[in-house]
């Protein structure tokens, strides 16, 4: 079994951060490395993770940094993931946008659309 740390890095660090210039929004990338189950340790370890980019975010440094941008995370994957995974991430996407965050997801650099749990129930 992987380490939460192969697959996650350091849980408390920003994998990746750029300004897209095309439509002027900081991005944040969060990559998830190799295969992992939805087990109960890496959906715990993924939503700590997401938090800190969120905290970040929220940072004063942030605003200072980058004002008036709005804020965009990219949760890459380089395999597919895990359906408990996908299922938890489409329960995410209002925690980020209460947050005015933007959760976008990569596959192989792909990005792909999960839609919010509570638009599949609707369905």
């Amino acid at each position: 079994m992987r380490t939460i740390e192969e697959i996650f890095g350091d849980l408390r660090k920003i994998d990746l951060t750029y300004v897209n210039k095309e439509d002027n929004s900081v991005y944040l990338v969060l990559f998830c490395h190799g295969e992992f189950d939805g087990s109960r340790d890496y959906q715990k370890a993924l939503i700590d993770k997401m938090d800190c980019y969120l905290q970040h975010i929220r940072s004063e440094w942030f605003r200072t940094e980058y004002p008036r941008l709005p804020a965009k995370v990219v949760i890459s994957f380089d395999s597919n993931p895990h359906p408990l995974i996908l299922q938890m991430l489409s329960n995410c996407i209002k925690w980020f946008e209460e947050h005015e965050v933007q959760l976008l997801f990569q596959l192989n650099d792909r990005y792909f659309r999960i839609r919010r749990e509570e638009e599949q129930v609707n369905r």
